[in-house]
């Protein structure tokens, strides 16, 4: 039976993947694909930093709160700042690839935090 479902869920794996990759191949190629980039990139690095400013904010966080963060910004953009879809999907699915990054940058930012607060402490 595990077996069975360790093939579930590898099939899962790469039709997810080949969405995504057939999702940039449309998104980024061709004529249009110029001025699809120089948008996405705009509203990309917004959404990026977002997410980094409400990690920021958030003392813990898990994966799971993680990916709810980037799913609820990608609604937001696909709803509020008439983005497409697709486009925000992509950069959802891309985003939740980055969780142990993320994670990693929010424990090193924690613990300068504490240092800078040990050193002021003691003057």
């Amino acid at each position: 039976m595990k077996e069975k479902q360790k093939k579930i869920a590898a099939g899962v794996g790469v039709g997810i993947a080949l969405a995504a990759a057939a999702a940039a191949i449309y998104l980024f190629t061709g004529e249009e694909g110029k001025k699809r980039r120089k948008k996405v990139s705009t509203w990309a690095t917004n959404m990026k930093q977002e997410a980094v400013d409400a990690l920021k904010e958030a003392k813990h966080t898990s994966k799971k709160a993680y990916h709810q963060l980037i799913d609820e910004l990608a609604e937001k953009y696909v709803m509020a700042k008439n983005v497409n879809k697709k486009e925000a999907l992509l950069l959802a699915t891309q985003l939740k690839t980055h969780w142990d990054r993320m994670q990693a940058a929010m424990k090193e930012a924690q613990k300068s935090v504490k240092k800078k607060t040990k050193k002021t402490s003691k003057k």
